[in-house]
């Protein structure tokens, strides 16, 4: 079964016109060709290009007219702050420090020396045209905070020195004093006037001022925003980058040193900030460079310090956690980094002190790492960067339209789609399909079902408020060949159903994610394939079904010893009944003897079968006897029969016999062939009687005594007929015991008594401690007890604890803690548990007389 699928939208390839017909390659070739190379190219006409020469650092310069950009030299020298502006075709026209103004010849302008500004200012200068006269550009400069020279302006007039422009007689406008090292230029919404805005230093001010720059110049009454950091104190907290975004509605502040940055919103109709975010967490507290990605949805941070970081924000919440919270640390340095800086090709470039070449961030509206930051990607050719790059104002990278083309197979309908970070009025669209009835349209999301597969060159004419943009792209319509797997089909498992497709111009997937032209089907199941070329797909399955067959092992050929016997075991699946190859029809064979064995498992519909190889030893029969004892001094000889095979004893001999003496395991081990068999005995060693019932002895009357007289291997006679080895008597009287064993014999007698062991005891009810050695301690008196716990205590009449002891002879001898106790009476506690585990309790009182 067929079932077409669209494939995941790519951006479609731009115009070139190609002649690779008559080139002998396959389809798949010419189309994989066609695709690099047009993907790679552009035809397209583009109204303004006034940021593509950019000078900078010792030096260095970069012109971005070329695809790659072209490293430049220059004759300028500025450790920060510089501007340059090209004309609308991207020809130089002149580029400043801040202080000097370089025209295209890369001479200083005759009137272009001691501007407002600071080769060492973070945002020297940035230049832009002046509205409403296309030879007049205004350079706004912004010094160091030391000088006390503010935000100023001055003019150039492109008209003088013969076209190479000078700065005319409107030069070191004052604008504000006081300002930190920072301006940005954002385009008014009107896409004709400039906002200015600049931050401002001192300890009570935490303002931005916005001045409106119209035809008629700069407005006198600037808005003014009280939000964010007071910057003050040491004149370094007034560096760091201040940026506005492409779209003209954020604006971003570094405020190196305070370690902040800090995001706002931006109104560009009305000049107003708002809605601040402050970020933190920056090494030594040293953000410096910042930058918007050209979709305006990603922000960047460079920072100043030995240990620097890039960082990338997604800002697109709003909100001050979550916007935190997505911080991507995209690039590491163990240097100072400088300015961040969208280009005319959409990348950002990165500042590194004092070395030959910029980073690059590739893809900057790209999240995380997928933003391809390259440390050395752009070489100066010799010229050094230090912490500045071109300032410019928000839009001086002009809009290039983002143009998707969707759905490129015949028979499908395919869509085109313009966007732009910048609002365009109309859009006019060409398919190239003079033989369709609907070959052109006017709609922003247009879509056309082309008449025919083949090359198609589509044109589009963008027109802007002020420019008008022609894009030229090809798209190829591919007609997918229809392939089919067969019909759906069922084998046995351990058969292969093999796949082929045998198209070499087409792509393959596999439901596996295989992507050969052929698959080998091994089991049930679903299989589909995806074929595609160029922008087509479509798939194709079959289901194949696998009857079970089963599956039976006896396991890797083996040996058995002679005179072993062992179970031969099947490990099967899918198996319902089994036959040997001597018609026994059990899952297990008894095996005693070698040879070949075969089982054949059934199921249903299949069978398989095992075969198992035994091979038997022959092996010689040991018999060292039972177990045994020996007297001390005898010997016991062990022998086998190895049938001239090894011998090992357990004590290393390796003869076939050997003398036992004394006790022991001794054990015999034989080696035939991959066999071995052992035999072991026992021997213990039996001593003459010897044991003693003890002296003469007491018995309590009530009371039982053992009498013992164990010994090894030992026949007994008690004198009242017993013949344990243990006797126990309950009468007093003389008892004899004689012991016999294979060694010697042995009598004993013990005579009993028998006794009163009843426990007396008592206790005194007066002591007198006063040293004549009459009566000096207070204990139990006892007769005949025996203890198994004992605990005796003597308390004041108020429960205090003057006397305790668990040890049975110890006495109290009238003192408490090292003084003498006083006359009186005193309360004793004796508690105890006597020998017959019975506890017991006495309590009472004794008088103490001195």
């Amino acid at each position: 079964m067929s079932v077409p699928k669209k494939r995941s939208p790519k951006t479609s390839i731009l115009l070139i016109m190609l002649n690779l017909v008559s080139c002998k390659v396959s389809m798949k070739t010419f189309l994989r060709l066609i695709a690099i190379v047009l993907l790679a190219c552009s035809i397209q006409s583009y109204g303004q290009k006034q940021g593509n020469i950019w000078y900078f650092g010792q030096f260095a310069g970069i012109d971005f007219n070329t695809d790659p950009p072209t490293a430049l030299t220059g004759k300028m020298s500025t450790t920060e702050g510089c501007a340059t502006i090209a004309d609308v075709n991207g020809n130089l026209l002149f580029y400043s420090d801040g202080t000097s103004v370089w025209d295209k010849s890369h001479t200083i302008m005759s009137n272009g020396l001691d501007l407002g500004g600071h080769s060492s200012s973070t945002q020297s200068a940035v230049v832009i045209g002046k509205p409403g006269n296309p030879n007049i550009y205004i350079i706004f400069t912004i010094s160091i905070l030391r000088t006390g020279d503010g935000l100023k302006y001055s003019e150039v007039d492109m008209t003088l020195n013969g076209g190479l422009g000078n700065v005319n007689t409107v030069k070191n406008v004052d604008i504000v004093k006081s300002t930190c090292e920072k301006i940005t230029v954002i385009q008014h919404k009107n896409e004709r006037d400039f906002w200015v805005v600049t931050q401002l230093y001192g300890a009570t001010e935490n303002k931005f001022q916005t001045y409106l720059f119209t035809k008629n110049g700069i407005s006198s009454t600037p808005v003014v925003t009280n939000l964010g950091d007071k910057i003050f104190g040491n004149s370094i907290h007034s560096i760091g980058y201040l940026k506005g975004s492409s779209d003209g509605k954020k604006l971003v502040s570094a405020n190196t040193n305070k370690g902040t940055v800090e995001l706002f919103d931006f109104n560009n109709a009305t000049g107003e900030i708002s809605n601040l975010v402050t970020l933190t967490g920056y090494t030594d507290d040293k953000p410096y460079g910042v930058e918007f990605s050209p979709n305006n949805k990603l922000l960047y941070v460079s920072e100043t310090s030995r240990r620097a970081n890039v960082y990338q924000y997604d800002i697109t919440s709003g909100n001050k956690t979550t916007i935190a919270s997505s911080r991507v640390t995209v690039g590491s340095f163990s240097n100072f980094l400088g300015a961040l800086q969208l280009a005319p090709n959409k990348k950002i470039y990165l500042a590194i002190y004092n070395i030959s070449s910029l980073a690059v961030i590739e893809q900057p509206n790209n999240k995380g790492i997928a933003c391809s930051f390259k440390k050395d990607g752009m070489n100066l050719a010799g010229p050094k960067s230090f912490l500045g790059l071109p300032t410019f104002h928000n839009a001086i990278v002009e809009p290039v339209p983002d143009l998707k083309i969707t759905g490129l197979c015949f028979d499908d309908l395919t869509e085109f789609e313009l966007t732009s970070n910048v609002a365009f009025n109309s859009v006019k669209w060409d398919f190239g399909d003079p033989a369709s009835t609907s070959n052109s349209s006017v709609a922003h999301k247009p879509s056309h079902k082309f008449t025919d597969s083949g090359w198609f060159h589509i044109t589009t004419i963008v027109t802007y408020p002020t420019l008008k943009d022609t894009i030229q792209d090809s798209v190829y319509i591919y007609k997918l060949p229809k392939l089919e797997l067969g019909n759906d089909t069922s084998l046995c498992t351990g058969e292969t159903l093999f796949l082929k497709l045998d198209k070499p111009d087409l792509d393959f997937t596999w439901q596996d994610n295989s992507t050969l032209d052929n698959f080998s089907v091994i089991s049930s199941g679903l299989y589909w394939v995806e074929y595609s070329a160029y922008e087509c797909s479509n798939s194709d399955s079959i289901l194949v079904d696998f009857y079970e067959s089963p599956e039976v092992s006896l396991g890797n050929d083996t040996f058995m010893c002679e005179g072993e016997e062992f179970i031969l075991l099947t490990e099967s699946k899918n198996a319902k009944t089994f036959k040997w190859q001597d018609n026994s029809t059990l899952d297990q064979l008894k095996v005693s003897s070698g040879g070949t064995y075969i089982v054949t498992a059934f199921n249903t519909a299949c069978e398989a079968s095992d075969t198992i190889e035994i091979k038997e030893y022959k092996v010689p029969k040991l018999e060292l006897g039972k177990d045994t004892a020996l007297c001390i001094g005898d010997t016991l000889k062990l022998q086998i029969d190895p049938l001239g095979n090894p011998v090992l004893w357990n004590d290393g001999s390796t003869s076939s016999s050997i003398v036992a003496r004394g006790a022991g395991i001794y054990k015999v081990t034989v080696k035939a062939d991959l066999c071995s068999v052992s035999d072991s005995i026992t021997i213990i060693e039996n001593r003459s009687p010897d044991f003693d019932l003890s002296k003469d002895t007491i018995l309590c009357i009530g009371k039982t005594k053992i009498l013992e007289a164990t010994c090894l291997g030992g026949i007994y006679f008690w004198n009242d007929g017993s013949t344990d080895s243990i006797l126990e008597v309950s009468q007093p009287g003389t008892y004899w015991v004689s012991a016999t064993n294979n060694c010697d014999s042995k009598s004993d007698t013990v005579t009993i008594k028998e006794v009163d062991c009843t426990c007396y005891l008592k206790m005194a009810n007066a002591f007198t401690p006063n040293h004549d050695n009459l009566n000096e301690t207070f204990s139990p008196t006892y007769i005949s007890c025996q203890f198994r716990e004992y605990h005796f205590q003597v308390y004041s009449l108020w429960g205090e604890q003057l006397f305790s002891s668990r040890n049975q002879f110890d006495k109290w001898d009238g003192t408490y803690k090292g003084k003498i106790a006083q006359n009186g009476t005193y309360v004793y506690v004796l508690n105890y548990i006597d020998q017959d585990g019975i506890q017991k309790s006495l309590k009472g009182t004794v008088t103490l007389l001195r």
